[in-house]
């Protein structure tokens, strides 16, 4: 996910920036940025509802039809086509500032060759060949960054003359759209970690988790309305609550606001800020049903069982998958792989109890 986010375009892209909207720039990061969060928040809800390969593609062909999904498909293989290219000739440009000899279209086109098909031979041999150079290209390039960052900081201490204050130039519309055209492709590839979404063990839950991992990294403020409990919990560090004409402010995530609503510390529910508001129609209050304990308690016992069974069933799919790795007839392939299909079905079907049962224990709370 952070290699698909930190592409090597990040090392071009501040220098264009700069030409669009001078010392605007990083205003336009900001704004920018705030946009990427939302479409990675709403991503990340959406992901939670699907266990299938497909990412956007499937998103758009569940949601509009099979021809707006094609084309979203053939969008995204464009992307997946255009941005490695890109990255490609910024890296031939900038290499033939210090070695002249690379300078000219053939000296480009067999260095942009040698750079792909490297990478191309790499994860041909193996994944976990490809992984372990992601990683590595990962590390190489928050390296290059943290020293570009320390490094600007300290150089106008130690060389006065290097300091180039901010000008801000007039500026115009189109350049901002530009702009913000460029930071898009800089913010965007945290989708392309959802196509392959199905192969993983619970893609309900992994894939959200992942864009969550970078949504948690922001420092800035995001204000979201969600019914999954798992996105709650995870991201808000404040829930709002609007009841009867008045807005309730509870500090926490979902499962601290549940537990203040149960009657929490009085010093954790002083914390509470209530804002009057104009009531326009008197609510309508509705006796809650009485919770059966019983009913409760099989529903509790019920979830551990499932949960149990949840745990067998990955375990399970992960043997099945190690053996599919490792070929033997095609009779074995063709069993382990029928095998694969049932536990899988069998997992998707737990999962759907398990969260059919949550979803009835937090209603009796």
């Amino acid at each position: 996910m952070a290699n698909s986010i930190l592409g090597a375009g990040i090392f071009g892209l501040p220098a264009l920036l700069a030409k669009q909207l001078d010392g605007y720039s990083p205003l336009s990061c900001v704004i920018a940025g705030c946009g990427a969060l939302i479409i990675a928040a709403v991503i990340a809800e959406i992901a939670s509802r699907f266990e299938t390969t497909g990412g956007l593609y499937l998103y758009g062909r569940e949601a509009l039809g099979r021809f707006p999904g094609l084309l979203i498909a053939w969008l995204l293989l464009l992307t997946r086509i255009a941005a490695p290219a890109a990255a490609a000739d910024l890296f031939a440009n900038y290499l033939g500032q210090f070695i002249p000899a690379l300078h000219g279209k053939l000296a480009e086109i067999c260095l942009i060759a040698v750079l792909i098909g490297h990478l191309a031979l790499l994860n041909y041999i193996g994944v976990k060949t490809g992984k372990t150079v992601s990683d590595i290209f990962t590390t190489v390039k928050v390296g290059l960054l943290a020293l570009f960052i320390v490094a600007g900081l300290a150089i106008p201490f130690f060389h006065s003359e290097l300091h180039v204050p901010l000008h801000f130039g007039p500026t115009t519309a189109n350049g901002w759209f530009e702009a913000l055209l460029l930071l898009v492709f800089g913010y965007g590839g945290f989708e392309g970690a959802l196509m392959v979404g199905g192969e993983s063990r619970n893609p309900r839950r992994d894939m959200p988790f992942a864009l969550l991992t970078a949504l948690q990294e922001y420092n800035g403020t995001v204000v979201f309305v969600s019914h999954d409990r798992y996105f709650i919990d995870n991201l808000a560090t404040r829930v709002f609550e609007i009841q009867e004409g008045h807005v309730h402010v509870y500090p926490g995530n979902y499962e601290d606001y549940l537990w203040r609503k149960a009657g929490g510390p009085e010093a954790m529910v002083a914390e509470v800020a209530v804002v009057e508001e104009p009531v326009v129609a008197p609510a309508v209050k509705r006796d809650r049903p009485r919770v059966n304990p019983m009913k409760a308690q099989k529903m509790r016992e019920r979830l551990s069982e499932v949960e149990s069974e949840v745990a067998s069933l990955e375990s399970a799919i992960q043997l099945c998958e190690a053996a599919l790795g490792d070929f033997k007839s095609a009779d074995e392939t063709a069993r382990l792989s029928k095998q694969l299909d049932v536990h899988r079905g069998e997992l998707e079907q737990r999962v759907a109890e398990w969260e059919e049962l949550t979803a009835g224990l937090d209603e009796q709370k």
